[in-house]
C-alpha cells in the first residue's frame, strides 16, 4: 500500500505502470 502512495505522486503514464510493478 506505501508504494501506491509514491505512484499518486507520479504522472498518470507512470502511474500505470507503477500499479501494474506493484
Amino acid at each position: 500500500m506505501l508504494m501506491k502512495s509514491r505512484c499518486a505522486l507520479l504522472v498518470r503514464t507512470e502511474y500505470r505502470a507503477c500499479l501494474e510493478f506493484a
